[in-house]
């Protein structure tokens, strides 16, 4: 199966900030990893982040409910709920990907950008000037700028990559 991330649209046709090789996550589907697997180190390694909560919208009624947008949603495991990637930096103006129109309410209230492409990705994002508040594997909670080079932003968002981060690259 190809990597859908080599292939985004997000940052411009042919961008080499669109090509993403996995290196690892604390978290990924139906599986976690202890600290032994970090070999980045845990201070530069994100656990979490600060995410917005969507204001739900009335579109796309079920059976089970109503539909919305459900960015920030602790108590559902769909994609794009309690989750952000480093795909894109924090509080990037890129909307989020969420995959279905009704998971997307936009512009709804003070709900952050998003569109219903693939593949899906929400952004870390905060209410705060300039950044968001990010957990780390060590158990650190750091500030982290919305101007962060969104390479350095990828590599603290892995594992196994091998870089070597300063505190002061973001």
């Amino acid at each position: 199966m190809p990597n859908p991330w080599t292939t985004g649209t997000a940052f411009g046709s042919g961008s080499p900030l669109n090509a993403v090789t996995f290196a690892g996550a604390p978290f990924s589907a139906n599986r976690t990893s202890g600290l032994q697997t970090i070999s980045d180190g845990s201070s530069n390694t994100l656990m979490m982040s600060e995410v917005i909560i969507g204001i739900p919208g009335s579109s796309g009624a079920s059976s089970s409910g109503v539909y919305g947008d459900h960015r920030g949603d602790i108590y559902n495991d769909d994609y794009n709920c309690a989750m952000f990637m480093a795909y894109t930096a924090p509080n990037a103006t890129i909307p989020d990907q969420m995959g279905y129109t009704n998971f997307c309410q936009y512009p709804n209230g003070t709900n952050p950008p998003c569109n219903a492409n693939t593949p899906v990705y929400n952004a870390a994002r905060s209410w705060h000037s300039g950044g968001v508040n990010a957990l780390y594997c060590d158990g650190s909670v750091k500030f982290a700028k919305s101007s962060v080079n969104v390479l350095t932003w990828r590599a603290l968002g892995t594992t196994q990559g091998g870089e070597v981060i300063s505190s002061d690259q973001y």
